[in-house]
């Protein structure tokens, strides 16, 4: 479907999905602080160096996409780099999607900087 003022088709999000955000500041030796968003979510949960677990409030039919924004100063040496290490979003006991989180330059498991703040976004297929 074309948007009202594009003259062009506008690729949508697949239906049936939604979108969840979350995003705190991190603390000393990678703390998780006062968390924004969250809808549809548990806290965040700091397994170990550079590891970070986002419970999901309910099972989904599959995770679609994820995306972590680190905010604050370039670093090659914490973690500013990240892939999905776990997805459980379709489990039926404690959901979850995994990150982890390297350093730039060689590839380590790395802290995200005291005092950055790190945006979550999850897109979850919810129904057929």
């Amino acid at each position: 479907m074309a948007h009202p003022f594009a003259p062009y088709p506008v690729n949508d999000v697949e239906n049936g999905s939604v979108e969840l955000h979350v995003e705190f500041p991190v603390g000393a030796t990678g703390a998780v602080g006062t968390v924004t968003g969250g809808r549809e979510m548990g806290t965040p949960v700091r397994n170990g160096v550079g590891d970070y677990s986002f419970p999901l409030n309910q099972t989904w039919l599959r995770l679609l996409d994820a995306s972590c924004v680190v905010v604050g100063a370039h670093s090659t040496t914490t973690g500013k780099y990240w892939e999905v290490i776990a997805d459980s979003s379709t489990a039926t006991s404690s959901p979850l999607v995994r990150f982890q989180f390297t350093r730039g330059d060689t590839g380590a498991a790395a802290e995200i900087a005291n005092g950055d703040v790190l945006k979550v976004t999850l897109r979850l297929k919810c129904k057929t």
